[in-house]
């Protein structure tokens, strides 16, 4: 049976969308499924119970993951995404074995003259630009669509308008385009962590060794300012995971207004979406001096593009991480609920 580990390292995600345009097969097929939040929903399925190992709609959105783990260091929370796939991965190996096709793949890479001649022949099919038109849901739709995605020239909007124009029904949280301006920094140090690995004490010590600016709470009282909330209610929807029933709904009313009609008469704005525009903007601000550094908050995603900045990940051992959260919260650690 297939241990916990790897799915526990999941838990910390909270669903806020920032790993979104850090994912290449989000980019290029623009389907929630083949992000990381939408394949860290099916894991938790597969590990209830709720999805079967020989799923196969599971094993197609799991199997299209390139497990580059882009999506980690710009996660604000520090989700182990690539030991969670590795653990589904592991268990639907052992229900379905390995396909016959991921087996020529893998023979092919064991032949360097195979895979050398392999990927210059895709070179020169992208740069005919077909893949970028024949982009889309089938599998050789994404097979180009992953293609096109590999010439660096930013093809998220048009994505983005494509499915919009063909009714595809994408909520203002997935369409919303990456920061179209980069930051001007001189240098930037960004660090995200497991909760109850340090960060905050760890960036302390670094900005005053290098005499630079700490923007570390701050930020959240910022955000919280200009969307008119609290810190406190702030770090909660932050925290917050939206229910299958809300969800579905916000998928619905998108989808289908005529059916589903607010009380304003127009589909409202997912709060999500309005939270992640706001700190997009106060972190842009943060960083537009330079010399600072940033704890959390996705300043590693709203910097991803930005040359001059170091993002650091910290994590710490479980029993260091239960040891400082319990006393944080006034817990003894050796007590055991239930």
């Amino acid at each position: 049976m297939t241990t916990t580990t790897g799915y526990e390292s999941l838990d910390p995600c909270v669903h806020c969308g920032f790993c979104l345009p850090a994912c290449p097969t989000y980019l290029a097929t623009g389907d929630e499924a083949d992000s990381p939040r939408g394949r860290i929903v099916l894991m938790r399925a597969l590990e209830r119970g709720e999805l079967a190992a020989d799923d196969d709609a599971l094993l197609a959105h799991l199997d299209a993951c390139l497990g580059c783990r882009g999506c980690e260091p710009v996660c604000p929370s520090g989700v182990g995404y690539g030991r969670g796939l590795e653990t589904a991965r592991e268990q639907l190996f052992r229900t379905r074995g390995l396909p016959a096709r991921a087996r020529w793949v893998l023979s092919v890479f064991r032949k360097p003259l195979a895979w050398r001649t392999l990927f210059g022949l895709a070179r020169l099919l992208r740069q005919t630009g077909l893949p970028a038109r024949l982009a889309s849901g089938s599998r050789l739709g994404f097979a180009m669509g992953m293609l096109a995605a590999t010439d660096g020239s930013g093809r998220t909007g048009a994505v983005g308008s494509r499915r919009e124009q063909s009714g595809g029904g994408i909520s203002p949280a997935r369409s919303r385009p990456l920061p179209s301006a980069p930051v001007r920094v001189t240098m930037l140090i960004t660090i995200s962590r497991q909760y109850g690995a340090g960060g905050s004490e760890v960036a302390r010590r670094v900005a005053d060794a290098l005499g630079w600016r700490l923007v570390d709470n701050d930020l959240v009282e910022q955000v919280g300012a200009r969307a008119g909330l609290s810190p406190e209610e702030v770090a909660g929807i932050e925290e917050r995971t939206p229910s299958f029933i809300e969800r579905l709904a916000q998928v619905l009313a998108t989808a289908t207004p005529e059916l589903f009609p607010p009380a304003t008469g127009t589909v409202p704005e997912l709060s999500e979406a309005t939270l992640v525009r706001i700190t997009e903007a106060v972190v842009a601000e943060a960083a537009a001096e330079g010399r600072a550094v940033l704890v959390g908050r996705a300043a590693p995603a709203v910097l991803a593009r930005e040359r001059d900045a170091l993002h650091v990940k910290l994590v710490a051992p479980r029993p260091f991480r239960i040891r400082v959260t319990a006393g944080r919260l006034g817990l003894d650690p050796r007590t055991r609920s239930g």
